[in-house]
């Protein structure tokens, strides 16, 4: 009932800074240089919007998708805006665990995510097939800055109890299962910190994403959209793209700030989720 009160109480604060006129951030001023980003769930919601941010600020993007068509047709957006840069589609399902490691990857951003799916497939795609991919990468790259897209959820939950929920095929009407992989992403990006690996983490905000929407009954989906308590995808963007850029290297973007207060104690935690991905092979670096 606590953890459900703190993060009402987060909530109300993220749609009365949303509701602001003019407190919404356009995001961090353009930059030159950049390296090689690979963005996961980048074909919808803020994914492609953090390309495009990226790209802006000189990155050349590797368009993480499951599907190569909306990938590819993303690549090509960016190849047309950014025309000095290469912008490529890699194959990267997290929920088949079938991701590719393309080369050169100087920044990872942990983007892709599933809500409302059974309780295995979300905690396999938030946060067990990230934390493959990360440090998979990270084996080719010692100086790879990774960026986790989290979510003020983790103040609901108290454990991401990794092993109960692998092979629970119920979904999660209640997102227990989400904010419990919210927070173990959170813990992880803590793990990451802790051994001197460049992990950041964000929560971008609330905006009104294919995901988000077909959470929502159909008669609210109508009004929804119009609603000035979302941000707008590339607004939400914004917050994660000053994750990836600022070289200052903050612990918790929210709102395009560091605050590091918004986030929960038990992100500190680190110890189980360390136990628990080893017990999958998924051991962090010392």
């Amino acid at each position: 009932m606590r953890r459900n009160a703190r993060w009402a109480l987060g909530l109300l604060g993220e749609l009365l800074s949303n509701a602001k006129p003019g407190g919404r951030y356009a995001g961090p001023p353009l930059t030159t240089g950049g390296g090689r980003a690979l963005v996961t769930g980048a074909t919808g919601g803020i994914g492609e919007e953090v390309c495009r941010g990226l790209a802006a600020r000189g990155y050349s993007v590797y368009v993480g998708a499951r599907d190569a068509e909306r990938g590819e047709a993303v690549a090509e957006r960016l190849r047309a805006e950014f025309p000095g840069a290469r912008h490529e589609c890699v194959l990267c399902d997290l929920n088949s665990g079938d991701a590719a490691l393309p080369r050169g990857v100087d920044l990872l951003v942990n983007n892709a995510g599933v809500m409302g799916a059974a309780a295995d497939e979300t905690m396999r795609v938030n946060l067990v097939a990230q934390a493959r991919l990360t440090l998979a990468l990270r084996a080719r790259n010692k100086k790879l800055r990774v960026v986790n897209v989290a979510s003020s959820s983790h103040l609901r939950a108290k454990i991401c109890p990794v092993a109960s929920m692998l092979g629970d095929r119920r979904r999660d009407k209640s997102l227990a299962a989400y904010a419990a992989s919210k927070l173990g992403l959170l813990q992880f990006t803590a793990a990451l910190q802790n051994v001197g690996i460049d992990a950041r983490a964000c929560h971008p905000g609330l905006v009104w994403t294919p995901m988000l929407k077909g959470f929502f009954p159909a008669p609210l989906r109508a009004l929804m959209p119009c609603c000035v308590l979302f941000k707008t995808p590339r607004e939400d963007a914004a917050t994660v793209v000053l994750a990836c850029v600022d070289d200052a290297a903050g612990t918790y973007y929210v709102d395009s700030e560091d605050r590091p207060a918004a986030a929960s104690r038990e992100i500190s935690e680190t110890g189980g989720l360390v136990g628990e991905l080893g017990a999958l092979g998924i051991n962090i670096p010392t």
